[in-house]
């Protein structure tokens, strides 16, 4: 069972796309915040990083920094799900050597979309 770790500081939210993954196979564990984060990924490495751009007054870019310098999170990739919707592509193209893969537009997110998001990356890392 592949193993996502889900940083949402959205209960709601994080709530409604951790079930979304589950349902489908997914092992999903989520946190609120980058510390959290960290913690959960040294005790146990995620297949794939589902995160929010702004987690309260912080944005989730330093830990994407921190997974680029230790050899067994850096391949580690990382799908973004944001209301900073403009320009998505240019952003996915600027943080790609953060391990950023995709980055979701949450206004218009779909179930469907963040599945198959999902899996196309899974299988990908896995290739």
């Amino acid at each position: 069972m592949n193993k996502i770790l889900l940083i949402e500081d959205d209960h709601w939210l994080g709530d409604s796309y951790r079930q979304i993954l589950t349902a489908n196979g997914f092992d999903c564990q989520m946190v609120e915040g980058a510390e959290l984060a960290m913690h959960k990924i040294d005790s146990s490495l995620p297949d794939l990083i589902i995160a929010d751009v702004l987690l309260g007054d912080h944005t989730v870019v330093p830990l994407l920094h921190e997974l680029q310098t230790y050899e067994d999170t850096r391949s580690v990739p990382v799908i973004l799900c944001t209301s900073i919707s403009a320009g998505a592509g240019e952003l996915t193209k600027q943080l790609h050597s953060y391990g950023v893969v995709a980055v979701l537009d949450k206004a218009t997110l779909t179930p469907e979309t963040l599945l198959n998001t999902v899996r196309e990356h899974i299988h990908a890392a896995a290739d």
